[in-house]
C-alpha cells in the first residue's frame, strides 16, 4: 500500500510540474547540496524491494562531487527512469544506475536491455503525452514521466540525453552540475 501511495503521488507532482511547464513555469525546487550515491541507493532500494522480475545495480565512482538540487525532484528523475526502464526490458534482464564525474558535473546514467527506442521516435521522447507506438500496449503509463524528467533536469541547470535502438535497449544519461567549491 506505501509502494501504491508513493506510486500515486509521483504521478500527481509530476502533473503538478507538467501543469507549471504547460504554463512556461519551471518547476518549483528547494535546492540543497546533495550527495548523488545516497539518492541512488535509496532510489535502487525502493525498486529493489518492489520488484524481483529484474535485477537492479547501482555502481557509482567514489567520491562524487555534491550536486545542488531539490532532493525529491532528484529521486523523482531517477524513479521515472528506473520504472521506464523496468516496464521496457524482458523479466530477468538488468538495469544498471550509475554515475560518475565530469569536469564541473555528475552524469548519472540509467540503462536497460529492453525492447529499444525506433530512431524516428528518439526525437519526440520528452513531450509531454508521447509515448512510442508500439510500447503503448507494452506497459502501462501517461506519457508525462519523461517531460517531467527532462523539465526538473533543466531547471537544475542540467540537460539529459536518451540513446537507444530497437532490441540493444536505452540508456538515459542526466548531467548536474556539481556544486562549486569553497
Amino acid at each position: 500500500m506505501r509502494r501504491e501511495a508513493r506510486r500515486l503521488g509521483r504521478i500527481v507532482s509530476d502533473l503538478l510540474d507538467l501543469s507549471r511547464i504547460e504554463r512556461g513555469l519551471e518547476p518549483a525546487l528547494c535546492r540543497i547540496p546533495v550527495k548523488i550515491e545516497s539518492t541512488i541507493e535509496a532510489t535502487v532500494d525502493l525498486f529493489r524491494q518492489g520488484t524481483a522480475s529484474h535485477p537492479i545495480t547501482a555502481e557509482c565512482e567514489p567520491a562524487l562531487p555534491v550536486v545542488d538540487a531539490d532532493p525529491d525532484a532528484l529521486e523523482r528523475v531517477l524513479t521515472n527512469l528506473v520504472s521506464n526502464a523496468i516496464k521496457y526490458s524482458p523479466s530477468g534482464s538488468t538495469v544498471r544506475v550509475g554515475a560518475r564525474a565530469l569536469a564541473g558535473g555528475v552524469a548519472i546514467e540509467v540503462a536497460d536491455a529492453g525492447r529499444g527506442i525506433p530512431a524516428d521516435a528518439l526525437s519526440r521522447v520528452f513531450e509531454p503525452y508521447y509515448r512510442v507506438p508500439d510500447a503503448a500496449g507494452a506497459a502501462h503509463g501517461t506519457g508525462i514521466g519523461l517531460a517531467v524528467v527532462k523539465a526538473l533536469v533543466e531547471a537544475h541547470g542540467g540537460s539529459v540525453r536518451v540513446e537507444s535502438a530497437p532490441a540493444m535497449g536505452t540508456r538515459v544519461t542526466v548531467v548536474l552540475p556539481s556544486t562549486p567549491r569553497s
